[in-house]
């Protein structure tokens, strides 16, 4: 079976070398793979025409590259590209399990390697599909699937819209560049460029403030001259051209070597609901979490709000394989996002994160301190842990007390630091978030911590 590996060239320019095994004439079974650049019509209008033929062409070019011998290429039409690959030794002894999987690589590294332009390099969504055909039943499908799907947004007509497309491409190559260097060095940094740091923020109980729920983990970016900013404009970019997956795993990933690094942290990460569909990469990070017995127990995994979810069925499954592994699943910046209370109801949701703009009202009007009330009995009625975000004053955490929401997370309670607190002091604490959620605090003394973190601080 013939295999993707990334390497970098001179120059900074990234490209796709090939470790190939196996060679075969055109005789036997016959695997046909086809594959598309979803994000061509977006590449025409942010960069014009000359552009998108020169990413169109790439696409068969690193296909003719890989097949070589092992098959034939050619054109399918607009953006896409058919591949026929035939004998066992090209796609393997198992073609329902070989298949998928290569027609998975490919699909990846394509889409995370830049192609090389005239304006600078550009990133092209490659989804595909495949069927296995038997020897002399050339017309019939044994086995088919489709890959990869494309998450982004659809293309749109305007100056606007191609500025924000060209920003956001800048932005995610970035991203994808800075992944890619901190997991080449395996250190937490991202070398030169820009680099993605973690801080954490308390989730605590009003009523005990030393007990902590848990961690939740915040992305802030340094670039390159060592300026901090925001992560915010990267993370929706992302999740604009549909990168978010890859930024998500690659967090989530991080909080799992906390998990891993400690017997008793109990650990918060953010996804994007995007990203909510099981595949080969959550899979992999779902394995180290099972190697190490109680790790899944300490993790929440928290499903914003700010991209829809595009399937309610594939995004309780994902969530419900979490559950499975012991994760807790909470939802996010509820109130003010996609999320419907039909999908609420159906994702189960252990812990929902009431979004700081009810509590901002609750705090100029009765009207608003009625609303705040209303929400979190709707949340509680789920049987849910309800956390309050954004408390800043001591009259806001009054307010959220009043409106009966015990656990709560800001400023107020806890600035966001780079330094793990949970790490400070030889403080007692349960091992599994479950038991937090059945009211038994995790406690830690109050860290001191290093000053505000850059990011979406609660």
């Amino acid at each position: 079976m013939a295999q993707l590996e990334q390497s970098q060239e001179g120059g900074g320019q990234s490209s796709i070398s090939i470790l190939r095994v196996g060679s075969s004439e055109a005789q036997g079974e016959l695997a046909h793979f086809f594959f598309c650049i979803e994000n061509l019509g977006h590449v025409r209008r942010a960069f014009g025409r000359q552009v998108a033929a020169e990413v169109r062409a790439s696409l068969g070019s690193v296909l003719a590259k890989l097949i070589r011998k092992d098959g034939v290429v050619h054109e399918a039409g607009e953006g896409a590209d058919s591949a026929l690959i035939w004998g066992e030794a090209a796609f393997g002894p198992r073609p329902d399990l070989d298949c998928p999987r290569f027609l998975e690589i490919v699909c990846q590294q394509v889409s995370l390697v830049p192609v090389s332009t005239s304006v600078g390099p550009i990133h092209i969504w490659v989804s595909g599909s495949w069927a296995f055909v038997p020897e002399g039943l050339r017309d019939n499908v044994r086995v088919a699937a489709h890959m990869h799907d494309f998450r982004g947004e659809q293309a749109s007509n305007g100056a606007s819209w191609s500025a924000q497309f060209r920003t956001d491409m800048a932005l995610v190559g970035q991203g994808l560049a800075a992944i890619a260097a901190t997991e080449a060095m395996g250190d937490g940094r991202g070398g030169q460029g820009h680099e993605f740091q973690l801080a954490w923020q308390p989730v605590r109980s009003t009523s005990n403030p030393s007990a902590v729920l848990y961690y939740e983990s915040l992305l802030h970016v340094v670039a390159d001259n060592g300026s901090d900013g925001s992560a915010t404009p990267m993370v929706l970019a992302f999740e604009r051209l549909g990168y978010a997956r890859y930024l998500d795993q690659h967090i989530v990933g991080r909080v799992i070597d906390e998990l891993l690094s400690s017997n008793h942290a109990v650990l918060g990460v953010n996804i994007s609901a995007q990203s909510a569909k099981w595949d080969s990469g959550w899979s992999e990070l779902m394995d180290r979490l099972i190697s190490c017995p109680g790790a899944a127990s300490r993790l929440v995994v928290e499903i914003t709000e700010t991209a829809p979810i595009t399937d309610i069925g594939e995004a309780v499954r994902f969530a419900s394989r979490l559950r499975s592994l012991g994760c807790q699943i909470a939802i996010d910046d509820f109130g003010v996002g996609h999320t419907s209370i039909r999908e609420l109801f159906a994702l189960s949701p252990n812990i929902v994160k009431i979004d700081k703009l009810f509590l901002r009202r609750a705090a100029t009007s009765s009207a608003g301190a009625e609303a705040l009330m209303h929400i979190a009995g709707l949340a509680r009625s789920f049987g849910t842990i309800v956390v309050i975000e954004g408390v800043e004053t001591a009259l806001e955490v009054e307010i959220s007390s009043g409106a009966g929401i015990e656990w709560q997370q800001g400023y107020y309670l806890g600035r966001p630091c780079t330094v793990r607190p949970w790490l400070l002091g030889n403080v007692p604490a349960p091992s599994r978030a479950s038991e937090l959620c059945d009211g038994m605090p995790l406690v830690h003394p109050q860290p001191t911590f290093a000053g505000q973190a850059r990011g979406a601080a609660a």
